[in-house]
């Protein structure tokens, strides 16, 4: 018999094989897989990260966009560091440990943390890391972090293509572009609009679902200050 978990697994995967299909954009599509995450793991946080050529980290997507989630997420001495170096998952709690990342992670109010490695065979290209305030509610909480991390890899191009490793070291660079294209239009969105991050970024994904088409050419539309989106740049809330 299914159980709750299990239904919940399914469904996430699921889903996010409809916006595979849909043709969603990367960022948007890493972005529902943290937020399948919190919702499928019962976690509190969740956030993925891409490498470039180097092996330098960064945030590609997280369930929330405040400082405090993507500080833990890009700490040098956290789990998804640790992850990405051995290449194998990694569980995090406090217990004996005086790290920078476990001072971050309790004045967050997180207890326990999981990473998984996003893979392509034996080459990891990236980390999906989850949270939790408290010890995870689930045993299985690894297992199913690693399916998420393994779904998150199908959806980068080219990740598929095994015989060409430097295909998915170009496309992690310009998913990592793509992102920092996005970070700028959520704080000049944020600053002309008197909203913060959060909700720019809310806004920016609300938009370019709403017009079908990629939340990085909202992004880039915003930043040139095109009049495709005055509505939103200008919009006056309250």
């Amino acid at each position: 018999m299914i159980g709750v978990w299990e239904r919940r697994m399914v469904r996430s995967l699921v889903e996010l094989a409809d916006v595979l299909v849909a043709g969603a954009d990367v960022i948007e599509f890493l972005q529902a897989v943290t937020e399948h995450c919190v919702a499928a793991l019962e976690a509190d946080g969740a956030g993925v990260l891409l490498a470039d050529h180097g092996g330098a980290l960064t945030v590609l997507a997280a369930s929330d966009e405040g400082a405090a989630l993507h500080g833990l997420l890009d700490a040098r001495d956290g789990p998804a560091r640790e992850c990405f170096q051995r290449g194998a998952p990694v569980r995090w709690d406090p217990t004996a440990d005086s790290s920078r990342f476990a001072a971050l992670a309790g004045d967050a109010g997180f207890g326990a943390a999981y990473a998984a490695p996003m893979r392509l065979r034996e080459l990891t290209v990236g980390v999906v890391t989850v949270f939790h305030r408290a010890g995870s509610p689930h045993g299985h909480t690894g297992r199913l972090t690693q399916s998420f991390a393994d779904m998150a890899s199908i959806g980068i191009p080219h990740v598929r293509s095994r015989e060409h490793p430097d295909l998915v070291a170009e496309q992690v660079r310009t998913v990592v572009h793509e992102r920092v294209v996005v970070e700028q239009a959520k704080g000049v969105l944020a600053e002309r609009r008197g909203i913060d991050v959060v909700e720019a970024f809310a806004e920016l994904r609300a938009w370019a679902r709403h017009h079908r088409t990629q939340v990085v050419e909202v992004a880039r539309a915003v930043l040139a200050n095109g009049p495709a989106v005055a509505d939103l740049v200008h919009r006056r809330d309250g």
